[in-house]
């Protein structure tokens, strides 16, 4: 099955004309996953890909689409429980795993519920499987889990050298705990786990854990709230989430650290972590107000550097990676990134102040017109990226593909462009183009996915572009939504309105 990009990426020729269209399909057509919930490579120079599965189970192979029949590297211990979003959510490989073979494990254990992160060790004579009796406890979170089913917590990634003889420490997520409206107040509390993305040493080089009272990890001496026993959790790097589900470090950009937080009812956001931030939940949602729902203090919070509504259907951001691979050159350095209910795909760019947004696919449909909702992301040895689809039990890979376009003129820009300013202070104007004439309307949303202009309405005709310009005076400062509705197909462009 291949999906293509809604806005085609457009290159002109001579003869004949070609486009190149991003699309995905089932990089691995002979396998079927059983609620696969991670895809990941071990850093080791090999061929090997792994696959994490819900329920416990750890697969390995090679990378490669003929392959029809995984390893079992590893099964979870029965302690381990999954359901919605629990069981096995995180892995990630020892920076050393080519000669020490340490892998290590993010699974809710029962009996209190609460995260665990262990360490296996790979196999001295089979590479495809792990020592079933080498689990080695290194951090268990807080057991007030218990109290709801949601909101437990997902990534674990290793981030840059920064600790003694440039050790890179192992980061982990902790959502609020549950329910809506974080009733205990987690979000705030700097004396809880839960709302937190964690920082701690696998080496042993830092300090006694904390408020996680089992595990033989240790918390790095420089992180943030680290004041000995009692207070803060030491091992707390950054707090005020919601459900910070996926993270993601982009080694080739200084180590940024990346994150999707799910939002409550009316918005997702994109972050960017650094150390002893406040991301606001949940004093705000997004970048509104949302306990209290108007007048809230936002001194000292950290607003997230993009956020989208729930229009549509969509529901809950899945943090992605930053683009490293050579197959899609147009996506290098860009952060993908989706919503898990409607499976709109977007590509992200970041200059430090503002957030460009490109839409890659507006809704991914499977062959009985569901969306086919994607639970994660990963990328191979190469870089090169692939979408994690829990419920179809299927991992997409991302490819760029050249079709050549009937005889005629050459190809057209895409739908949408912008051709003003952005940020805009008072007005800017966007251009529309299509390959054949239609009935179109273009209308402008805010990030509650209310519609406050319409910028046009008509029929375009082929080949003639129509500039349209949209006026901001009087609206409030912050993130608009230019999207053009051609038949049953959409392009969005993001505005940034400001004063």
């Amino acid at each position: 099955m291949r999906y293509a990009l809604v806005c085609l990426i457009a290159l002109s020729v001579a003869t004949p004309p070609v486009a190149q269209s991003i699309t995905f399909d089932n990089a691995f057509p002979n396998l079927t996953f059983t609620n696969p919930t991670g895809f990941f490579h071990p850093g080791d120079g090999s061929t090997l890909v792994f696959v994490t599965e819900q329920d416990g189970n750890l697969l390995v192979f090679d990378n490669d689409a003929a392959v029809a029949v995984p390893d079992t590297f590893l099964v979870l211990p029965e302690e381990l429980t999954s359901g919605g979003e629990r069981g096995f959510v995180g892995l990630a490989f020892h920076p050393d795993y080519a000669t020490n073979g340490y892998v290590y494990t993010n699974y809710t254990a029962r009996n209190p519920r609460r995260q665990r992160i262990s360490r296996w060790t790979r196999s001295a004579t089979d590479p495809r499987r792990a020592d079933p009796a080498s689990e080695v406890i290194m951090y268990e979170g807080d057991d007030a889990l218990e109290n709801f089913m949601g909101h437990n917590g997902g990534s674990i990634a290793f981030g840059p050298p920064e600790g003694p003889g440039d050790e890179r420490y192992l980061y982990m997520t902790h959502g609020d705990g549950g329910s809506a409206g974080d009733p205990a107040g987690n979000g705030q509390n700097l004396e809880t786990l839960l709302g937190t993305i964690v920082r701690l040493s696998v080496e042993g080089t830092g300090n006694a854990l904390d408020c996680a009272e089992v595990g033989i990890a240790t918390v790095p001496a420089d992180n943030p709230f680290a004041d000995g026993p009692g207070g803060n959790c030491d091992e707390i790097y950054a707090y005020g989430f919601r459900n910070p589900f996926r993270i993601a470090f982009d080694p080739a950009d200084n180590w940024t650290l990346w994150a999707g937080d799910v939002g409550q009812g009316s918005r997702e956001e994109v972050d960017i972590i650094e150390a002893g931030s406040n991301y606001g939940w949940a004093i705000m949602e997004g970048a509104a107000c949302f306990n209290p729902s108007t007048g809230c203090d936002m001194t000292g919070l950290t607003l997230p550097i993009y956020e989208y509504p729930h229009a549509q259907g969509r529901c809950a951001v899945i943090g992605g990676y930053v683009y490293r691979g050579t197959l899609l050159p147009d996506l290098v350095g860009k952060y993908i990134f989706a919503d898990h209910c409607l499976s709109s795909i977007w590509s992200l760019t970041y200059d430090g102040q503002t957030a460009t947004v490109e839409t890659l696919f507006d809704r991914i449909l499977g062959d009985d017109e569901e969306a086919i909702q994607i639970g994660s992301f990963g990328t191979d040895a190469d870089g090169e990226l692939y979408s994690v689809h829990i419920f179809e039990g299927i991992i997409n890979k991302f490819r760029l593909t050249t079709v050549a376009n009937e005889p005629g003129p050459d190809a057209l820009p895409p739908a949408l462009t912008l051709t003003g300013s952005n940020p805009v202070q008072s007005s800017t104007t966007l251009r529309l183009n299509i390959p054949t004439d239609s009935p179109a309307t273009l209308a402008l949303f805010d990030v509650l996915g209310r519609r406050v202009a319409m910028l046009f309405e008509g029929t375009l005709r082929a080949g003639t572009a129509t500039t349209v310009t949209v006026q901001t005076e009087g609206f409030a400062p912050g993130v608009y939504v230019a999207r053009l509705e051609v038949g049953t197909t959409a392009e969005t462009l993001t505005l940034s309105v400001i004063r």
